[in-house]
């Protein structure tokens, strides 16, 4: 019916454990009835969605999660993706996604050799994890993960891509750390400034090629390697295809992708979920189905944001020359840092006002020379 290709779904806000980073923090941790997510099942019927991706909170924690899964499929949806942290992956688990016809992908996060356990909180989580990935390499399910890129992790940045391919990683997403939700308490993770996270991914990249990673990697939007194919390339240099016209909404793939968080809100993107004010704007399906809660003033409204609206907001990005470039760089990262839905991305800042672009491709080159070199 609609442009939504596929829905994230947020099925709990309870987790197993209580990770240093998560942005969403400790408030977030409530559980729909089953009846609730039932519902929402035929809200995706009605609309015509097809698949899912499972999100929580800890997905795998749900008691009734064998329920939900049979539902899924009596209602002709897939299950594509599953993101979890891993501890409460099992063999009867997989067994049971397999059976209902899925070909699910498991996005389980990994946060450094060194550091995942103290990310986690939680003494034996790398271990766990690592199981995570071996188990599902042996069932014939394909894994990815995510990577929360701080002080104490940057360092062994080589290792840890090293130990992802080793353990039949797919794919891997390194997102520098946000100062939000639980990162906030207790300051336990230090992040690194907008630079540091660029230099340790331009130090990185030529061991991308040295090492002959296969896996696909994305050093947020700075860097993309697909070893397996030989490929690279620099996503953010790619954005400017969508901006030749001021007036075309900043966001234009997100409306793909929407977010239904544990409240029933339909939110543009994952990301909104950390920022309460926006978040809130939204629309619950339960309050007239999907094509309604797209349709309502908050998500249109995110969605339609303009580079000119941004550019009246932001005096001193109308004047710069990268502005049709940037687009003013992720609204999300914006917001969760306390600058608004309208302020500054300060690391899409950094990227193009300090000749990151010219840093990057020489790293490549340099990796690639190396490489070429044995």
């Amino acid at each position: 019916m609609g442009n939504v290709d596929v829905v994230q779904w947020m099925i709990t806000g309870n987790c197993n454990y209580h990770c240093s980073h998560c942005y969403l923090g400790e408030d977030n941790r409530t559980e729909p009835d089953i009846s609730r997510l039932l519902s929402d099942i035929e809200y995706f019927k009605d609309y015509g969605i097809k698949k899912v991706v499972l999100t929580g909170g800890e997905p795998l924690i749900r008691k009734d999660l064998g329920q939900l899964l049979r539902a899924l499929f009596d209602a002709d949806i897939k299950v594509t993706g599953i993101i979890t942290n891993g501890a409460l992956v099992t063999k009867e688990l997989l067994g049971m996604l397999r059976d209902f016809g899925n070909e699910t992908t498991f996005s389980i996060s990994y946060d450094g050799d060194e550091t995942h356990d103290i990310v986690r909180n939680f003494k034996g989580a790398k271990e766990k994890t690592l199981a995570a990935f071996d188990l599902c390499r042996e069932e014939g399910f394909e894994t990815a993960s995510d990577m929360t890129f701080y002080k104490g992790n940057a360092e062994n940045l080589r290792e840890s891509i090293k130990t992802l391919q080793e353990y039949g990683c797919s794919s891997l997403k390194v997102s520098p750390l946000i100062m939000a939700g639980n990162a906030l308490k207790g300051n336990q993770l230090k992040m690194l400034t907008p630079s540091e996270v660029l230099d340790a991914f331009c130090e990185y990249i030529p061991f991308y090629f040295v090492d002959n990673i296969k896996m696909k990697v994305f050093l947020s939007a700075y860097f993309y390697g697909d070893g397996q194919n030989g490929i690279w390339d620099i996503p953010v240099e790619r954005f400017k295809m969508y901006v030749d016209d001021c007036d075309k909404a900043m966001c234009a793939k997100e409306e793909t992708v929407p977010f239904l968080y544990v409240d029933d809100r339909l939110l543009p993107c994952a990301g909104i979920a950390g920022v309460k004010e926006a978040r809130e704007s939204m629309q619950k399906i339960s309050e007239g189905g999907i094509e309604k809660a797209i349709k309502s003033s908050g998500y249109m409204n995110f969605m339609g944001y303009t580079l000119s609206e941004h550019a009246r907001f932001n005096p001193e990005c109308k004047e710069c020359g990268y502005l049709k470039t940037c687009m003013g760089g992720c609204r999300i990262i914006a917001g969760i840092e306390g600058f608004g839905l309208h302020g500054k991305d300060r690391y899409f800042c950094t990227y193009f006002k300090e000749g990151y672009l010219n840093k990057v491709k020489a790293a490549v080159q340099l990796g690639k020379s190396l490489a070429a070199l044995g």
